[in-house]
């Protein structure tokens, strides 16, 4: 037994002597090898960067190296390929804009120091929304501008720079009270543009109380029912401005829509004050159809104006346009101060797909939608079944379909030529077919109107 037991001590003396002369020839090797420096401070925090640099700091390292070998033809952002162009399509009907294509790679400076904490911003004022829809006469307006007034939260005009044109004072015609008019509706403002807003709810001819709901609601409750003439909007005169902006604060946003106004740049003002967040569609159509629409209004001695024409009239269709592809142009040129304030809509799409539409219209300026308004156009997009409706010019209950096409059988060939050379660049911007001969023209199975998918904005 002891025997054994010192021969196992004398073993693990012998595997312990091994193990030590092994060591010690190992790191004398080593560090003859690889002579011991003293780390610095920079070098410690090196690593410690390498070691806890987050995901998003490589990404931008990836940047910065790519941007020193002068090889970018794509910038990678996070983990995704962006690609740059300044190409822009007027037809894709971006509603709220052009995209905005600034990006920066920039990697953030890193520096061990903690930032000062940042100072709280003050809460930003309030804006009062506003829209308006820009078109032409005959340009199917009405339509488009009760998809607003239809909003039970909307405060809607209808054509009120129709009350400066034929004021008795003609000085208010002019741009400059154009301005001062729509930036007193869309701010509820209305002392400075009083008496142009009393010739406005009083006059006659022009008919607010059938086309504006909010202002034929606050002016009812001022008539007398039992009398014989209860009056179109009998508020006290010293009462008039300041029950005017109460029913207008109360509503949540203004909606305007006026044929009278020819230059868009008119709006500039109002998109770039900070009291405002100013939305602006411009509606168009197929000048076609304008055209025969205007001609129906003549052959029908409806009288809305004296400067329609019996017949196609070559600068008449020359003025609808110029219009048109004029009053784009700040869009087209990419214009600082229409960015996600602009919308190109084309009528034909809005009567072909107006849910879609109304879908579009709210969320270009953040209402949100009614039910209240998609009642309504479920019931304004089929024929109606009164004849007195159907044949009324101004009349919103149509069928769509019927409604895009019926140019068609109302002009000849010949008048079509005529309309279609003198609008060759807005019917290519716009993308309304060309018809080639009376037979393309007659066959309403032809679709005239390229249809695209509903985009988002």
């Amino acid at each position: 037994m002891h025997v054994c037991r010192r021969i196992l001590l004398l073993n693990l003396r012998k595997i312990l002597l091994f193990v030590l002369f092994v060591g010690t020839s190992t790191y004398t090797y080593l560090a003859a090898t690889f002579p011991y420096e003293e780390p610095t401070d920079s070098k410690i925090l090196s690593r410690m960067l390498q070691d806890v640099r987050s995901p998003r700091d490589k990404r931008e390292v990836i940047s910065e190296k790519l941007q020193d070998q002068k090889s970018v033809s794509k910038l990678i952002i996070k983990d995704v390929e962006v690609e740059q162009s300044d190409e822009v399509d007027p037809l894709e009907y971006i509603f709220g804009g052009f995209q905005d294509s600034s990006v920066t790679t920039s990697a953030r400076p890193r520096t061990s120091k903690k930032p000062p904490p940042k100072a709280e911003a003050p809460p930003a004022a309030e804006k009062r929304t506003a829209v308006i829809v820009m078109t032409q006469m005959r340009s199917g307006s009405t339509f488009v501008g009760e998809i607003f007034n239809q909003h039970p939260e909307a405060f809607y005009f209808f054509e009120p720079v129709w009350a400066l044109e034929y004021n008795k004072n003609k000085a208010y015609n002019s741009s400059k009270w154009q301005l001062k008019l729509l930036e007193g509706l869309s701010k509820c403002r209305f002392e400075p543009i009083r008496d142009i807003m009393q010739f406005y709810l009083t006059t006659k001819e022009l008919g607010v109380m059938k086309t504006c709901k909010a202002i034929d609601k606050m002016c009812d409750g001022y008539r007398n029912k039992t009398a014989m003439w209860p009056g179109r909007c009998p508020i006290p005169n010293d009462q008039f401005t300041e029950i005017l902006e109460m029913n207008c604060i109360k509503n949540t946003f203004t909606a305007i829509k006026t044929i009278r106004l020819n230059d868009i740049t008119l709006f500039k003002p109002l998109t770039e004050d900070p009291e405002l967040d100013f939305k602006i569609i411009q509606l168009v159509r197929d000048p076609r159809a304008i055209i025969a629409s205007r001609l129906a209004l003549v052959k029908n001695n409806v009288s809305v104006t004296n400067q329609l024409h019996d017949d196609v009239d070559r600068t008449e269709v020359r003025a609808v346009c110029n219009w048109m592809t004029t009053n784009m142009q700040p869009y087209r040129e990419k214009r600082e101060w229409l960015r996600k304030r602009y919308a190109l809509v084309r009528y034909e799409d809005v009567g072909l797909d107006p849910i879609t539409t109304m879908a579009r219209f709210y969320r270009l300026i953040n209402i949100p939608m009614s039910r209240d308004v998609s009642k309504w156009l479920g019931s304004h997009t089929k024929t109606s079944k009164k004849l007195k409706d159907r044949k009324d010019p101004f009349g919103t209950k149509k069928d769509s379909e019927k409604t895009a096409n019926e140019w068609r059988t109302r002009l000849s060939f010949q008048q079509v030529e005529i309309i279609q050379s003198e609008c060759k660049e807005a019917m290519t911007l716009f993308n309304y077919k060309f018809v080639e001969s009376n037979e393309e023209l007659k066959d309403i199975s032809v679709s005239l109107y390229k249809k695209r998918p509903p985009l988002l904005f």
